[in-house]
């Protein structure tokens, strides 16, 4: 299953930019929030559907054939959201793991364990057309790649959407990701995504990221049309 399915259903829908803050990966550990686990997990929604909770045991990071188990360690996930007028809710998460990790970049293997956590919130509000998603999240790694040297960054994302028309849908978002120990895991992202109704099963979309850390990396994705769901 994946982590963040009940966090918000659009977070991984209509444009192409993926979840840059719950991607992040870490030194040489290729643990990421916003992945398929295997494992147990148990959710549901009590006092009158108001409050969801999710709590989940799950295997943690996985070797290249993203089924083999990296190590016996197992890890802990868990969110509660308070949900109001309907789909409007606001949470908090939590991930809570250690990684064993080889490092074969050297003549001699070395292997070692990375503790690390994650917390954050996040916040769903829709107000007639428009709606607006948005987290944050901290996470810290003790020992990333295997000098004893912890560090930890600061990611969030904001999501706004509106239904122009009944048959046109427009999109802003923005995605950050900042460390004062590794420059290397920084991004920020800007994107702009519309998507035109055609059909009943038929759209046009258009998109345009802009990269703010690296600007030759910038993308725009050109008018195509869909038809049920496939490009």
């Amino acid at each position: 299953f994946l982590l963040f399915d009940f966090l918000h259903t659009e977070h991984r829908g209509l444009d192409k930019g993926g979840n840059p803050g719950a991607l992040t990966k870490v030194g040489l550990n290729p643990t990421a929030l916003d992945s398929s686990q295997l494992g147990l997990d148990a959710y549901g929604r009590v006092f009158h559907r108001v409050l969801f909770y999710e709590l989940a045991l799950v295997q943690g990071a996985q070797g290249p054939d993203g089924l083999t188990d990296l190590d016996s360690n197992k890890d802990l996930f868990g969110q509660l959201q308070i949900h109001f007028h309907d789909e409007n809710f606001f949470g908090v998460f939590g991930y809570v793991g250690n990684t064993q990790i080889t490092n074969e970049a050297r003549s001699v293997k070395v292997r070692f364990t990375d503790p690390l956590w994650i917390a954050g919130g996040s916040l769903a509000v829709n107000v007639g057309p428009v709606g607006f998603f948005g987290y944050g999240l901290y996470g810290n790694h003790g020992n990333p790649h295997g000098d004893g040297d912890a560090i930890s960054y600061s990611a969030m994302r904001t999501d706004v959407t509106a239904s122009i028309t009944p048959t046109l849908l427009g999109r802003l978002r923005y995605d950050g990701v900042f460390s004062a120990v590794d420059p290397e895991i920084e991004r920020q992202l800007m994107g702009a995504h519309m998507t035109y109704l055609l059909l009943t099963n038929l759209k046009a979309s258009a998109e345009l990221t802009a990269d703010l850390v690296s600007f030759e990396r910038s993308t725009i994705f050109v008018p195509s049309a869909i038809s049920g769901g496939i490009p």
